[in-house]
């Protein structure tokens, strides 16, 4: 998974556009990575981008999915070949069921956070892969809400990370924003 983030952190920042976004759609569990987590961590703090994580719970319960066509034909097609109903095709059978993800992990909701918290993006537990539709929205009316605020630091480019924050005054809304920043 970190070598995937890495690569698309690397696309996404070179972009051009201002305001640059990352979604992940996973468990957050790393099987076989060559970057390290705290150098995926120091690559995304050095770009531009928004890291925003939609963690799939697998030992949830089954979500309904799209239909699964089947052909009333075996395949491979046996020789002759076979016409139904005197030359006109029988139509495919549709099945609606549901499908579950058969998988004995659970989501890794500290890996993700690890990646997006420190970003100004956020991560968010689905139930299953039915919850992706409402979860997607809500994070794309989050990012089509923000404000871009751009600020020039006095600070000599050190390479070094710098605490930023933001505050509002009514207490009904509330702030996300990059933590901080690497003078580069």
């Amino acid at each position: 998974m970190y070598d995937a983030v890495a690569d698309a952190v690397a696309i996404a920042d070179s972009g051009r556009h201002t305001k640059k976004a990352l979604l992940i759609i996973s468990d957050g569990n790393d099987t076989n990575s060559s970057i390290t987590v705290g150098a995926l961590q120091r690559l995304i703090l050095e770009s531009e981008v928004l890291v925003y994580a939609l963690g799939v719970d697998g030992t949830s319960a089954p979500t309904r999915r799209g239909p699964t066509i089947r052909l009333p034909i075996p395949l491979p097609i046996p020789l002759p070949f076979p016409i139904p109903n005197r030359g006109q095709p029988r139509p495919p059978i549709i099945d609606w069921g549901t499908q579950a993800r058969t998988t004995s992990e659970r989501v890794n909701a500290a890996a993700l956070r690890d990646i997006t918290d420190d970003t100004g993006g956020r991560t968010e537990i689905v139930r299953g892969f039915g919850d992706l539709d409402e979860a997607t929205s809500r994070i794309v009316d989050e990012v089509s809400g923000q404000y871009y605020l751009w600020h020039v630091s006095p600070v000599k480019k050190n390479g070094h990370w710098h605490a930023i924050g933001a505050e509002v005054t009514n207490p009904q809304l509330a702030v996300r924003a990059r933590r901080g920043y690497v003078a580069s």
